[in-house]
């Protein structure tokens, strides 16, 4: 959802990078440490989806903030 959010207010980039930082960095070095490392097998796969996802929320929780305090500081500067 926040990806999209961000998508309304013009910021496209973002969940642009977060997208192709999360799927192709972040999962695949835990697949391989999770999967192969500790052979976790399909369980380490899942372990590092729900990672994956985790943190890209965080990612973008924080841009949607930072968005939020830009918004709101132009429009105190325009009253």
């Amino acid at each position: 959802m926040l990806a999209g959010a961000l998508q309304d207010i013009g910021d496209t980039k973002s969940s642009m990078y977060s997208t192709a930082i999360c799927m192709w960095i972040i999962r695949i070095v835990d697949v391989y440490i999770l999967e192969i490392k500790f052979e976790m097998r399909i369980a380490g796969v899942w372990l590092s989806i729900a990672i994956n996802l985790f943190v890209k929320a965080i990612f973008l929780l924080f841009k949607f903030k930072n968005h939020f305090k830009t918004i709101t500081n132009q429009e105190q500067t325009n009253i």
